[in-house]
């Protein structure tokens, strides 16, 4: 698992690459609540999953959320 560690946080930056442009839109779109609801659920989850980790996919899925 410690392998997986680097690809943890390639993974982190991957997604925030790719949501960062799309939760703007609909924050200028729709308002704040339509991001900080979700996100607060998604931060949630992931560290939920990274709390209980113990191999290498639940650590990459915990990065994704």
């Amino acid at each position: 698992m410690g392998g997986a560690v680097s690809f943890f946080f390639l993974i982190i930056s991957i997604v925030m690459t790719v949501v960062r442009p799309i939760s703007g839109r609909f924050f200028d779109r729709l308002g704040h609540k339509v991001i900080i609801i979700p996100a607060v659920i998604s931060g949630m989850i992931g560290l939920f999953l990274l709390a209980i980790t113990t191999g290498a996919f639940t650590l990459l899925l915990a990065a994704v959320f």
